[in-house]
């Protein structure tokens, strides 16, 4: 099986300096066929890339930054939200992947809707898990795996001491587990 987004680009908003919140839920389904969803109101920072380095990896504004929610979701929380007992089938059938029109796009485009609570359950997972997914994402939207990004992610630090325990209480709120030194 091939990995792939089930749902399109995420809209998202303003939070504060360099973070945004999702808009809507992104649904992403990994090689072997396990469904995940970063519900809407998670933050990330997108591809947090140093300025030093971005003229080597490319701009980040270039890139579909749905890897990079996925992956923010995965080490913020070490680990993600399993779609569990539905598969893309049951989820069209029961409204949760729909189609949507969009005017301003032309086009029609997938949308999530919130999953109850009851058919999601979060799974822990290790460093190398998270970035194999990442990997993942990338290949499913041919997005070059350049070497830059890959080290970087492997070499992300904060993993080892910015884990925040996921409350499923706060599903499709605007859930920031970004601690800011003010």
């Amino acid at each position: 099986m091939q990995a792939r987004f089930l749902t399109d680009e995420s809209r998202v908003g303003y939070l504060e300096k360099d973070l945004y919140f999702c808009e809507d839920n992104t649904l992403f389904q990994d090689k072997r066929g396990n469904i995940y969803i970063i519900p809407r109101g998670f933050v990330t920072d997108f591809y947090s890339i140093p300025d030093m380095l971005a003229w080597v990896t490319g701009d980040s504004a270039e890139r579909d930054p749905r890897p990079c929610i996925v992956h923010d979701f995965g080490c913020a929380f070490h680990g993600l939200l399993k779609v569990r007992g539905m598969t893309v089938h049951d989820l069209i059938v029961y409204g949760y992947l729909t189609k949507h029109y969009s005017e301003l796009r032309q086009k029609d485009y997938n949308v999530c809707m919130d999953i109850p609570q009851c058919f999601l359950e979060f799974v822990p997972m290790s460093k190398g898990q998270v970035n194999d997914i990442l990997g993942e994402c990338m290949d499913s939207l041919n997005i070059p795996r350049r070497w830059l990004i890959r080290a970087g992610v492997c070499f992300n630090f904060n993993w080892y001491w910015t884990k925040s325990p996921f409350d499923m209480d706060k599903i499709y709120t605007i859930y920031n587990h970004y601690k800011r030194r003010k």
